[in-house]
């Protein structure tokens, strides 16, 4: 007796699909730029590792924005923020520039007009090159020697920084941040950080707090900045297929 039997085939069927990977962004090296009346004021700074980005930000006793250029090694940076610090006749700044030369370099603040400017800075590794700032944020206040900035984020993983300026004496980050960089160790002005990756996107503060006082002001010029795209790493996805082949099953007994 022949008995027909229908032969189901089943294929397995594999694809690479490319997933993202993202650097985790660190900080490189702060630096203090000291303080000096003069229209211009230069400090050395050092960056190393790759996608590297460096900040910059500054106070200078002045109503008007008297900034001409910010360099690093000869090259440009370019302004994030730059407005009235909440203190009479006071200006503060945050300027940027991607791929930083590497080694000792040289940062410069050129200004208009021979005024007290004392900058400081911060470089981070494993920053993305494009699409910088992610967000920005200023808050200032003239009722506190504190201040909370908020921003929202856009790309996932992104870090926040900031320069941030207060009539206390000395300041520190109180949202789970740090003071990285000050002027000196009794300024009340400095480079923040938020001290990691924020994850998910969506809004996220920076503070600071100041102790002692010297009038009542406080200020933030802060940003967020994404990491860099590290590799692109396939992942193997498996599919079945069901083919109904019967004229490959013809089995005779």
């Amino acid at each position: 007796m022949n008995h027909k039997k229908l032969l189901i085939s089943l294929i397995l069927v594999f694809s690479l699909i490319a997933s993202p990977v993202f650097a985790a962004i660190a900080i490189d090296a702060t630096a203090n730029g000291g303080g000096t009346t003069a229209t211009s004021i230069s400090w050395s700074h050092t960056t190393t590792g790759s996608n590297r980005i460096l900040f910059v930000g500054f106070r200078f006793a002045s109503a008007t924005n008297d900034v001409t250029s910010v360099t690093y090694n000869g090259v440009a940076m370019t302004a994030i923020t730059c407005s009235a610090a909440p203190q009479a006749a006071q200006f503060a700044c945050l300027y940027y520039l991607v791929a930083p030369a590497t080694g000792l370099n040289t940062a410069t603040v050129n200004l208009s007009s021979s005024v007290r400017v004392e900058p400081v800075s911060i470089s981070y590794t494993g920053a993305s090159q494009t699409g910088v700032p992610d967000a920005t944020s200023v808050a200032t206040t003239t009722a506190s020697n504190s201040v909370t900035a908020t921003l929202t984020t856009v790309a996932n993983n992104s870090w926040v920084v900031g320069y941030g300026y207060s009539s206390g004496a000395t300041i520190t980050e109180g949202n789970a941040g740090t003071v990285v960089e000050v002027r000196n160790s009794n300024a009340g002005f400095g480079m923040i950080d938020k001290n990691g990756a924020v994850s998910p996107v969506g809004a996220t503060s920076t503070a600071i707090t100041a102790a002692g006082a010297d009038g009542t002001f406080a200020g933030i010029w802060s940003a967020s900045f994404a990491p860099a795209a590290a590799a692109v790493v396939p992942v193997s996805r498996r599919r079945s297929i069901i083919i109904y082949a019967p004229e490959l099953s013809k089995i005779y007994s």
